[in-house]
C-alpha cells in the first residue's frame, strides 16, 4: 500500500467510523476499474482507505491543479481529467488508464463527472465504456454511502462551512460483484443504484424509532412551533410532548390486551397527538379510512382483532356515524390529563438527563426494534378487496431518510398537511416527516376545502404541501395567487400530473408541482422530481416534466418483461419492480398474496414504465389500465391524453375504461364530464397517429357526472369499471 493511501487510511478511521461490506470482491491482483458514486469532497479518501491495494483516481483537473493538493495529486498517480478538456486530451487520459489497467493495477473513477449537489445519484457518462472497451479486466461498482451527511458535501445548499453532526461519523462503502467489462454504462449506474439500496440498512442499525425520533427533537428544540390545525390549536414541541405522553399512559390501561390501536380521527391535531401517544406506548398504529364503507372499516377491524378505537364525537357528529368498534373519545382523555401528569411530562424535557428521560418515557430498550411494526394501512381497495400493508418503522425511516437527502429541508419549513393519516403517504410525509424532523405542520382535514387551504397557507406561510392533481385542481380554481405565494415546494402523488394543470400551477402561482410516486407497500414514496440545482453554474438535472423523477437514495427500481421477468433496457417499457428498505414487511394475515407480490425479492408495482440514461422514470400505464384488444396490448393513459389534447381539455375531464367483447376481447369505453363532438375526437385521434384499435367506437362515449375518486386522492378503478360495464350495456339494452 503507498504511503498516501496509508495516510488516508489514518486521517479517515481518525475522524470517521468506516463500515466497509464485502471489500473482498475487490480482486487481490489484476487490473480492474472501480466506479463508484460521488457525494462527497472526500470520496477519495474512504475509498483508499477500503481497499487493501494500491489505487490510481481518475480526478477533476481543478483538484489535480489545487496548489495544496497537486503533490498529493502527483504521489498517488492521479489522472487529471476536466468536461473542458480538448477531445484529443480526454483521449490521452483514457488511453493512459486503460494502460494501468492492463498492466494489473487499480483505477477508480467516478462516472458522475463531479460532485453531486442534488443528494442523488447522477447520470454517467460513457467514459467507463470507452476506457474498458475490449479489455478482459472487470468493472467492479461501489456504492458511499452516509456521506452526504458530512461537512464535506453539498446538504444544506452549501460545501464546508457546516458544524459535524457527530463525532465519527459513520460511513458505508458497500462493494459489488465484478462485471463484465463489456458492460454498458447503464447497466452499471443501476448496479451502483442497486448497492445503494442494499447499504440503507446499515444506517437504519443506528436509527431510533419513530417516537424516539420525536422526543429527540423534544429535546433539542423544545420551544419552536411542532403541530397546529383549522379548529385553532396550535402546541409547540415539548407541549405536544406534554399531551402526547400523558395520553400514552390512559391508552396503555384502555387497550391492555390488545395488539393494535385504531384511530377514526380526521387530519388535525389530534390525530397526530394520539398517533405520537401510540408510538410511545410502541404498538402498531391504524388509522381507519372513514372514507370507506362500512364493509371495508369491519373488515379492518375484525382482521386486526381490536376492541377500541379513539374517536372523537364532534367528529362522529359530522359524519353522521358510529365508530367501528367501541369508541374512546378524545375529547374527554384530553380532559382527563392531570396536573400531575404533565408535571411529570414536563420534567422530562427540562430536567432529567436525556438517558434517563428517554428510560423513563419508553423503558428498556431491549424491548423495542425499528423492525417493529409501526402501523397497518389497508390499501382503498381501488382494484379489490382492501388488504392491510404492515409497514415498520425501518420501512417509514428509511423513506423519510431518503426524502430528506433529496430534498433541502430547513428548520424554518411549514408543512401544510391536508391528506389523511390513513394514506401512507398522508401518514409518512404529512404525519411523521415533520414530527421526526426540525420542520412544523399545519393541518386541514378535508383537501377539497380550498378556500379553506388557501387560507390556511397564506396565515401559517407554509412552504411544502403534499397533493394529489385532483386537489391542485380544486386550488388553481378558488384559490388567489397570493395564497400560495410562499410555498417552496409541492409535490404530487397517487395520479399522473397533466400538464395543463402543471402549466396552470406555475402561471397563477408561480411554482411547478414536483410529481413523484408511490404506494402504500412501498411506505410509499419510490421516486420524486427534486429541484435542479444551479450553484456552481452548470446544471444538474433533478426534474424532469412528464417523469416521476429519480427513485429516492436508498431505493432501487428495475424495469422486467412482465411474463418472463428479464431485466429491460433504457426507454424500454416493462413492469416496473423496487427494491430497498422501504418495502413492506408483508401483507397482514395474507401469506400467499405477499408471495404474489414479488419476484425474486422485488415488489411487482403493476405499473407500465421505462427508465431513461438520467436514471428517470416515466410511468405510461398501469397493468390493469391496460386492454387487449384482438391481441394488442392497448394503454388508457395515451388515449386519455390525446383526447384532452384534441378538446383542448385545462383540467382532465375524461377517463378511458374497458369492457368486455366477443370479438375482440375487450372494446374500450370512454367516461366524459362534458359533451363532446365524438366524430371530432375520433378524427383527431387518427389525425394524431393513434392505431384504429386505439379509437374509441362512437357509440362507446358517455357522459358522466363527476370523476370517481377514492379518500385518498386516488382514481378509484373499482367504480370507474363499474361505471363503464353498467353504461356499455345498458347503451346495447
Amino acid at each position: 500500500m503507498s504511503f498516501v493511501q496509508s495516510l488516508a487510511r489514518g486521517v479517515v478511521r481518525t475522524f470517521y467510523r468506516l463500515h466497509i461490506i464485502d471489500h473482498s470482491l475487490v480482486p487481490a491482483s489484476g487490473g480492474a476499474l472501480i466506479v463508484a458514486n460521488h457525494l462527497s469532497f472526500i470520496d477519495v479518501l474512504f475509498l483508499a482507505a477500503s481497499i487493501d491495494r494500491p489505487v490510481k483516481f481518475v480526478t477533476s483537473r481543478e483538484v489535480y491543479n489545487n496548489p495544496w493538493l497537486r503533490s498529493l495529486c502527483r504521489a498517488a498517480g492521479a489522472f487529471p481529467l476536466s468536461p473542458q478538456d480538448p477531445p484529443k486530451t480526454i483521449i490521452r487520459t483514457f488511453a493512459a488508464v486503460r494502460e494501468v489497467i492492463k498492466e494489473g493495477e487499480l483505477v477508480c473513477m467516478f462516472p458522475e463527472g463531479g460532485l453531486s449537489r442534488t443528494g442523488n445519484t447522477l447520470r454517467f457518462n460513457r467514459g467507463l465504456e470507452h476506457i474498458m472497451r475490449d479489455l478482459s479486466e472487470p468493472i467492479i461498482p461501489v456504492y458511499l454511502d452516509r456521506t452526504w451527511h458530512s461537512i464535506w458535501s453539498f446538504e444544506g445548499g452549501k460545501y464546508f462551512f457546516k458544524r459535524p453532526r457527530q463525532l465519527r461519523h459513520p460511513v458505508t462503502v458497500m462493494f459489488g460483484s465484478p462485471m463484465l467489462s463489456s458492460t454498458k454504462v447503464f447497466d452499471v449506474r443501476q448496479k451502483v443504484v442497486e448497492l445503494g439500496a442494499q447499504a440503507f440498512r446499515y444506517r437504519l442499525e443506528e436509527k431510533m424509532t419513530l417516537g424516539e425520533l420525536f422526543f429527540d427533537e423534544v429535546m433539542r428544540r423544545p420551544f419552536a412551533p411542532c403541530i397546529a390545525d383549522s379548529t385553532g390549536k396550535n402546541l409547540n414541541r415539548w407541549q405536544t410532548f406534554v399531551v402526547a405522553h400523558a395520553l400514552s399512559r390512559q391508552l396503555a390501561k384502555l387497550t391492555r390486551g390488545q395488539e393494535f390501536v385504531g384511530i377514526f380521527l380526521p387530519t388535525s391535531v389530534a390525530s397526530a397527538v394520539t398517533n405520537i401517544a401510540v408510538a410511545i406506548l410502541h404498538k402498531p398504529v391504524v388509522n381507519l379510512n372513514y372514507s370507506s364503507g362500512r364493509e371495508a372499516l369491519r373488515c379492518a377491524v375484525e382482521q386486526t382483532g381490536m376492541k377500541v378505537c379513539v374517536t372523537s364525537r364532534a367528529f362522529l357528529e359530522k359524519l353522521q356515524t358510529t365508530p367501528p368498534c367501541e369508541g374512546v373519545f378524545i375529547e374527554e382523555l384530553w380532559d382527563k390529563i392531570s396536573f400531575v401528569q404533565r408535571c411529570k411530562a414536563m420534567a422530562c424535557v427540562f430536567l432529567m438527563p436525556a438517558f434517563l428521560a428517554h428510560r423513563y418515557v419508553f423503558g428498556s430498550w431491549k424491548y423495542r426494534s425499528v423492525d417493529d411494526l409501526v402501523t397497518v394501512v389497508f390499501t382503498s381497495g381501488s382494484t379489490g378487496q382492501p388488504k392491510g400493508v404492515m409497514l415498520s418503522h425501518a420501512n417509514i425511516i428509511a423513506n423519510l431518510e431518503g426524502f430528506h437527502q433529496g430534498f433541502k429541508v430547513r428548520s424554518s419549513d411549514v408543512l401544510m398537511g391536508i391528506l389523511p393519516f390513513f394514506h401512507s403517504f398522508g401518514f409518512a410525509a404529512v404525519l411523521w416527516l415533520p414530527l421526526a424532523s426540525s420542520m412544523r405542520a399545519v393541518y386541514h382535514p378535508s383537501p377539497l376545502d380550498a378556500k379553506v387551504v388557501g387560507d390556511m397557507v397564506r396565515n401559517h406561510r407554509a412552504t411544502l404541501m403534499m397533493a394529489t392533481p385532483t386537489f391542485l385542481s380544486a386550488y388553481i380554481k378558488r384559490c388567489e395567487p397570493g395564497d400560495f405565494k410562499t410555498i417552496r415546494y409541492t409535490i404530487i402523488g397517487a395520479e399522473k400530473l397533466k400538464a395543463v394543470i402543471a402549466d396552470a400551477c406555475m402561471e397563477k402561482f408561480g411554482f411547478m408541482p414536483l410529481e413523484g410516486y408511490g404506494c402504500t407497500e412501498l411506505s410509499p414514496i419510490v421516486s420524486l422530481n427534486f429541484p435542479d440545482d444551479r450553484s456552481s453554474g452548470t446544471l444538474q438535472k433533478a426534474h424532469k416534466p412528464g417523469t416521476i423523477g429519480n427513485p429516492l437514495p436508498g431505493v432501487a427500481v428495475r424495469i422486467v418483461d412482465p411474463e418472463t421477468y428479464r431485466v429491460l433496457g433504457p426507454y424500454e417499457e416493462g413492469l416496473l419492480v423496487v427494491k430497498g428498505q422501504n418495502v413492506m414487511r408483508g401483507y397482514f394475515k395474507e401469506s400467499e398474496k405477499t408471495k404474489e407480490a414479488f419476484v425474486d425479492g422485488w415488489y411487482k408495482t403493476g405499473d407500465i414504465a421505462f427508465l431513461d440514461d438520467d436514471g428517470f422514470v416515466t410511468i405510461t400505464d398501469r397493468i390493469n389500465r391496460f386492454s387487449k384488444i384482438a391481441g394488442e396490448m392497448v394503454p388508457h393513459i395515451r388515449i386519455e391524453e390525446a383526447i384532452h389534447k384534441a378538446v383542448q381539455a385545462t383540467e382532465p375531464m375524461c377517463l378511458v375504461a374497458a369492457v368486455p367483447d366477443d370479438r375482440k376481447g375487450e372494446k374500450l369505453v370512454v367516461l366524459t364530464l362534458k359533451d363532446v363532438d365524438i366524430s371530432s375526437v375520433r378524427e383527431a385521434l387518427k389525425a394524431e397517429g393513434l392505431p384504429n384499435l386505439w379509437i374509441p367506437e362512437s357509440e362507446m362515449f358517455f357522459r358522466i357526472d363527476a370523476i370517481p375518486v377514492l379518500g385518498s386522492g386516488k382514481l378509484d378503478l373499482g367504480t370507474v369499471k363499474r361505471l363503464a360495464r353498467e353504461l356499455a350495456l345498458g347503451s346495447k339494452a
